[in-house]
């Protein structure tokens, strides 16, 4: 595999799991904020 395919694949795999770990982190201080869940319905 050319190294510019191997590259490219590898940054949007970082990027992809950046954001889902970005989202992650802030769907749980929502949930309990805004929503009032409790700590067994955020995990």
């Amino acid at each position: 595999m050319p190294f510019i395919v191997r590259f490219r694949l590898s940054l949007m795999m970082f990027l992809e799991f950046f954001v889902w770990g970005s989202w992650y982190v802030t769907m749980g201080t929502f949930l309990g904020s805004n929503l009032k869940a409790q700590d067994q319905d955020i995990s």
